[in-house]
C-alpha cells in the first residue's frame, strides 16, 4: 500500500472587517455635515448620484458610514 501525499495550498480570507451601519436622521445627517435638513432632503432627491437612504412609512434613516463615502466621492467628482 503506497501512501499519497496531498499538498494543500491554503487560501487566505480577506479580513475585512463588516461595518455595521450608523442609522441617522435627517437632522443629525445636517449637524454631522453642518448643513441644513432641507440640504440632505435636496441630497436624497438628486437626479444623479443621489444620498443613498431607507423609508419605511413616514421614517427616513441615514447610514453615516454610507453617506460620508457618498460625500467624499461626489466631492473628488467636482
Amino acid at each position: 500500500m503506497a501512501l499519497q501525499i496531498i499538498q494543500m495550498n491554503p487560501t487566505k480570507r480577506k479580513s475585512k472587517e463588516k461595518e455595521f451601519p450608523i442609522w441617522r436622521n435627517q437632522s443629525q445627517i445636517a449637524r454631522h455635515f453642518q448643513v441644513s435638513p432641507t440640504q440632505v432632503k435636496r441630497w436624497r432627491e438628486l437626479q444623479y448620484n443621489p444620498l443613498p437612504y431607507n423609508q419605511k412609512g413616514s421614517v427616513i434613516r441615514i447610514d453615516l458610514n454610507v453617506a460620508e463615502k457618498w460625500w467624499r466621492e461626489s466631492n473628488e467628482a467636482r
